[in-house]
């Protein structure tokens, strides 16, 4: 019995010490501090763009017609690689916690074309289907991981008529329960 705890123990470090390598390896490339605030003096989208595609992470951004376009590009391939660091590190949801904010603007987007009629923004790099958001929105007995949203979604059912509810208070109120599940999932 100790000898195949010893062995597990083994298999965790080499897959740890994977996970570890590649991110070492990757850092140069993937945004650092430095080529962000090289980001700064872009003298327009075509450079900006030309200075994003260096690095590992937005090698394969496509020409964006604008900054918003841009952006939305960015936080898709940004999501994509953080899904790809999870899929390599033994424990995948360490990827969950820079996946978490994605997720959230994606369910603020449904929360204010749900409860509020608003027209609902994108959020590039989400990949919950919209049949998990309504069913968060249908019931607060949901099970985690999803269980946060679920009570996010109950909470702004209960605190007032639609007719008195505004996006910033889905916004107050989604920020809590945001907040709650990126500490749960740290």
């Amino acid at each position: 019995m100790a000898r195949a705890a010893a062995t597990l123990s083994h298999r965790d470090r080499i897959a740890w010490t994977f996970a570890s390598g590649l991110v070492s390896a990757l850092e140069g490339r993937l945004l650092p501090q430095r080529a962000t605030l090289e980001l700064l003096n872009a003298g327009g989208l075509d450079d900006l763009l030309a200075r994003v595609r260096q690095t590992a992470m937005f090698a394969d951004l496509s020409d964006a017609r604008g900054p918003f376009e841009l952006a939305e590009e960015m936080q898709a391939c940004a999501a994509a690689a953080f899904r790809r660091l999870g899929d390599a590190s033994p424990t995948r949801s360490v990827a969950g916690i820079f996946l978490l904010p994605i997720e959230w603007q994606a369910f603020r987007g449904f929360l204010r074309a749900k409860a509020l009629g608003l027209e609902r923004g994108s959020a590039p790099g989400s990949a919950v289907p919209d049949a998990v958001w309504e069913q968060c929105w249908a019931t607060a007995d949901v099970a985690p991981p999803f269980d946060l949203f679920a009570a996010s979604a109950a909470a702004l059912r209960d605190s007032g008529p639609r007719e008195e509810l505004d996006p910033q208070v889905a916004d107050a109120i989604t920020s809590l329960y945001e907040a709650r599940d990126i500490r749960r999932a740290a």
